[in-house]
């Protein structure tokens, strides 16, 4: 379950395979407004969680095993705008960090980043690495899947006074243990 930052009348609630977004009065009861959202699952599939992006309260993205799929919930409920897949392994857990804007954009800018999203997508794997994509009119689901292959690298030597358990493994490409979870505060913006 997920409430909307953007607009609190929203409230994504998903189960393993389908997603509901309820729009909730300012007492509470849920209207008799509902959008079903209809992920495009494999057989093993799952939903993780809904994750709203940043800033746009009509975009609405479900964290799967196998994907992050972002809906425009003002245009198409059955097919997502965008599709992020990996390279291999699982996802475990998504965020996004906004990008700031820091000038006005003229009408003639604004018309070239159509499809572009003012966010990075962060992606923790089953394997412990992130994967990072700056979400633009390249990844559009209209072109078809996109393919998460860039990660955030560091150093366990820099971060980690050296720690041996946070050493990639030769055998299996897993960072210690795996991942298991990443957050982005948008408010203390780390």
């Amino acid at each position: 379950m997920s409430s909307n930052p953007s607009n609190d009348e929203l409230l994504a609630v998903c189960g393993f395979k389908e997603c509901v977004v309820y729009s909730v009065t300012v007492t509470g009861s849920i209207t008799q407004n509902k959008l079903q959202v209809t992920p495009s699952l494999e057989n093993n599939d799952y939903i993780i969680k809904p994750l709203w992006v940043p800033g746009l309260s009509h975009l609405l993205a479900l964290v799967t095993a196998h994907s992050v799929q972002i809906f425009d919930l003002s245009k198409d409920l059955k097919h997502a705008a965008y599709h992020f897949q990996p390279v291999e392994g699982k996802f475990r857990d998504a965020t996004f960090i906004s990008i700031p804007s820091t000038y006005q954009q003229t009408p003639e800018e604004k018309e070239q980043e159509k499809g572009e999203l003012p966010c990075y997508l962060l992606v923790m794997s089953q394997n412990g690495c992130i994967y990072t994509q700056k979400v633009s009119s390249y990844c559009l689901a209209s072109q078809g899947c996109f393919y998460l292959a860039e990660t955030l690298e560091w150093s366990s030597e820099e971060n980690n006074g050296g720690t041996e358990l946070l050493k990639r493994d030769a055998n299996t490409g897993s960072i210690g243990q795996g991942g298991a979870s990443i957050f982005y505060s948008h408010t203390l913006n780390l």
